[in-house]
C-alpha cells in the first residue's frame, strides 16, 4: 500500500479514459497520466509517496 499526502487542487476536468489506472491516479490527486500500474507507483513514489507496512494483528484486535 502506498500512502500519498493530501494533493492540492484537482483539476476540475474529467479524465477521458477513466479505467482502473487513470481512475486511480486522479483519486491521489496526481497530475501525470499513467496507465499502467507500474507507473502509477513510480508516479506516486515522486509525488511523496511512501510505503506502507502492515502488522500482522488485524485492525480493532
Amino acid at each position: 500500500m502506498v500512502v500519498m499526502p493530501p494533493a492540492g487542487e484537482r483539476s476540475p476536468w474529467f479524465r477521458l479514459g477513466f479505467w482502473c489506472v487513470p481512475a486511480m491516479s486522479h483519486l491521489v490527486g496526481l497530475t501525470s497520466t499513467v496507465l499502467r500500474p507500474d507507473a502509477l507507483y513510480a508516479a506516486c513514489m515522486k509525488a511523496g509517496g511512501s510505503i506502507c507496512e502492515w502488522d500482522d494483528e488485524p485492525l480493532g484486535v
